[in-house]
């Protein structure tokens, strides 16, 4: 059996191919067409792990993974992401291969985001946000870029070494102006759009920071007792989400403000799926501040495998 390793995957696709199969799929998953229950979380002292099955009916494919999250590990000099998942045919039920989880999770991720900044961001922004600085902010950042004419970037963490890592990475691989922030707040004013890939359990972002027409993909949070955005953005923006049905497990950014009495499911306008599909409003004017709620869902590593395998022959 083949394993695909991080460094292959970077290697056989792009963010392009990556956003162009989680389109479908996300298309796919609000048709209902997509067998994914909602993944199994266990938690063991600071490490959660995540099982995530899923089967594409677009693909026809069908894909469990493993994968670990210890927001403690990059002190570590580990990877807060890892994980395998294994990619099955199921026809014959045959191991097509493994794959590194923690590779295809970033790109899934930020494909997604891509996706939601397609549909939900004005198409004149320019300035884009990003609150931290791990692998999953660059990728989203990736994705963001994939859809969108950026030309300056404003990056915030808590850690100034990990903030001027970020910055000449991103200066080294891409030709526009990035700037390390002092603060989330500065990050965030007059940004077109505005990134969270962070491990806070309490907002860091505030409603008063955000100009009108902001859109807002926010990923960092998977907990339904954990967010980064405030009750006050959440409640005064048109709301989308990956999955619905996932959402109200584990979308805390969205639990919170409902337990609070302030926000319903009833308030959040649909799916990303939905709005590709022509089937919800997306943006209504370039006033409104969007905000788009993942957090994260196994079809998606379906298609990144799908697409992956296609390039290896395996598929």
């Amino acid at each position: 059996m083949r394993h695909i390793t991080a460094s292959e995957i970077d290697e056989l696709i792009s963010m392009k191919i990556i956003v162009e199969v989680v389109e479908e799929v996300l298309k796919e998953l609000s048709r209902r067409e997509s067998v994914m229950p909602v993944r199994t979380r266990l938690t063991s002292g600071s490490t959660d792990v995540l099982i995530m099955p899923a089967y594409s009916s677009h693909f026809d494919l069908s894909t469990v993974k493993v994968v670990t999250v210890n927001n403690d590990n990059p002190k570590r000099g580990l990877p807060t992401i890892q994980g395998s998942i294994i990619a099955v045919r199921p026809e014959t039920g045959e191991v097509l291969a493994t794959l590194d989880a923690g590779i295809v999770t970033a790109y899934r991720t930020g494909a997604a985001s891509a996706v939601a900044t397609k549909y939900l961001s004005r198409g004149d922004s320019m300035i884009v946000a990003v609150i931290g600085t791990g692998v999953q902010a660059r990728y989203q950042l990736l994705g963001v870029l994939t859809v969108r004419d950026v030309e300056r970037v404003r990056v915030y963490s808590r850690t100034r070494e990990r903030v001027e890592r970020f910055v000449k990475e991103v200066m080294d691989r891409h030709s526009i102006d990035v700037k390390a922030c002092k603060s989330a707040e500065e990050a965030v004013r007059g940004a077109d759009i505005v990134i969270t890939a962070t491990n806070s359990p309490t907002p860091v972002v505030r409603r008063e920071w955000l100009s009108d027409g902001t859109h807002i993909n926010a990923i960092g949070s998977y907990k339904p007792n954990e967010r980064e955005l405030s009750t006050e953005t959440i409640t005064s923006s048109s709301v989308y989400v990956d999955h619905l049905d996932s959402a109200k497990e584990e979308a805390g950014d969205l639990i919170i403000p409902i337990s609070e009495g302030l926000f319903s499911w009833d308030m959040v306008r649909g799916e990303i799926g939905e709005v590709a599909m022509g089937l919800k409003p997306g943006r209504t004017s370039d006033e409104e501040l969007t905000v788009f709620k993942s957090v994260g869902v196994a079809v998606e590593d379906t298609a990144a495998v799908a697409a992956i395998l296609r390039r290896t022959g395996l598929l």
